[in-house]
């Protein structure tokens, strides 16, 4: 029996430590070599779906100089290299559905190493809902410091490296950038169907975004999660006491997208988020005896942000800035990066279509101002847009009907 025993622990151990060998020979999420496969434009057919073992695991953990944190928003339209920050070693650790209190963790991730100088968040509204759910991907494990060696001997990790060998190697072009990010959607091609996809973002987000089920509303406070303002407080204090450059944008979705808003009868709440930033930054920045960080307002209504939505079936029109109302394109993230930075727009072929109030900085002193100028551009929008409107407004309908509310849930 003894004799048996021995066998069977050095039967077990050689199989963990095989299984762990090709793991990490295979390496499914691009985290246990080298990146340089990654910067000859190949990738893991895998890591799209494993975008979050990849950037927190790895990404976050290579002593960045400059990260970027934030949604799929983020995720698609920021790109790391743009030259205020290819100097630098910069990652893009956004990722789909991003809570903000995901996005203080993977902050504290980053600046552990003590390379962090420089952070750029995109602030969605959404995001700071305490009741919408973490996404399913989301695992506190990604953050140990042993996730590594636990994904070395993990029989999913094996599992997705035989999926991984099953499939031919993609081009980065195909599926992710160099640092690992989803490519967008790029809008040329939803041509013919950009309304459809329109609505069915919009759709997405009347249903499960910003008032999820069961308890179909919204709160900064909820009762399994720390309050998400305090949760982006705590992102400011570390900032301050780490010396890290923070730069803060809400991001320019299209105009259709506060329409959503104003839908889902978030209207004054959204625009309280926006005071209850500025408060936060100005109340840190008086602890921390410094300047508040720079916040700026990307949303509202403008030339860019009202960009025509071509009719169902159109296959001529190709949209600018936009694949759904939701999501901005990486030119138009240059350009965001480019004001922030104060830097001279990237494309010049571009500067000229730039309108002055795209970007707004808010303190206490533009604040009202900047919320007036919203409150105009919606209802000028709504005047000049009814086809729109009424879109959205059947969507909202449709939403309302399929959804599941439990008011004691709430």
């Amino acid at each position: 029996m003894r004799k048996f025993l021995i066998y069977f622990i050095i039967f077990s151990s050689a199989t963990a430590l095989g299984l762990a060998a090709i793991n990490w020979k295979v390496d499914p999420y691009a985290i246990f070599q080298t990146r340089g496969g990654l910067a000859k434009g190949e990738v893991s057919p895998l890591l799209t779906l494993n975008e979050r073992v990849f950037k927190t695991v790895l990404l976050a953990r290579e002593n960045p100089a400059a990260i970027i944190l934030g949604t799929s928003r983020a995720d698609i339209g920021m790109d790391p290299d743009h030259p205020a920050l290819g100097g630098k070693r910069a990652a893009n650790l956004a990722t789909f559905g991003q809570p903000i209190a995901e996005s203080r963790q993977l902050l504290a991730l980053a600046a552990s190493g003590g390379g962090l100088k420089t952070a750029v968040v995109g602030l969605d509204f959404f995001a700071f809902n305490a009741l919408f759910p973490y996404p399913s991907d989301f695992d506190t494990e990604n953050f140990a410091e042993s996730r590594p060696l636990q994904l070395a001997f993990s029989v999913t990790t094996s599992l997705d490296s035989w999926k991984y060998r099953k499939r031919a190697r993609r081009a980065a072009g195909d599926c992710c950038l160099s640092n690992g990010a989803r490519y967008p959607n790029r809008p040329d091609q939803f041509v013919g169907h950009y309304r459809s996809h329109f609505m069915s973002s919009e759709r997405m987000y009347l249903l499960e975004k910003y008032l999820p089920s069961p308890g179909c509303a919204f709160s900064f406070a909820g009762r399994k999660h720390a309050s998400t303002l305090d949760e982006l407080r705590a992102m400011m204090a570390l900032a301050h006491a780490k010396n890290i450059a923070l730069k803060l944008f809400v991001s320019p979705s299209h105009a259709r997208q506060w329409e959503v808003v104003a839908s889902a009868g978030l209207w004054a709440q959204w625009q309280q988020w926006k005071r209850e930033l500025v408060r936060i930054n100005g109340e840190e920045a008086a602890r921390a005896g410094r300047n508040p960080f720079p916040l700026w307002d990307f949303s509202g209504y403008n030339a860019i942000t009202t960009e025509a939505v071509p009719r169902e079936g159109d296959l001529q029109t190709r949209m600018r800035w936009y694949s759904d109302s939701s999501h901005y394109v990486p030119a138009l993230g240059r350009v965001i990066l480019d004001k922030m930075f104060a830097q001279p727009v990237s494309a010049s072929n571009i500067a000229s279509s730039i309108p002055d109030d795209f970007g707004v900085l808010l303190t206490p002193a533009t604040l009202d101002t900047q919320l007036a100028a919203i409150r105009r551009g919606h209802d000028e929008y709504r005047a000049t847009h009814p086809a729109d409107v009424a879109e959205i407004a059947g969507v909202a309908a449709e939403a309302a009907h399929r959804k599941y509310c439990a008011a004691s849930a709430r």
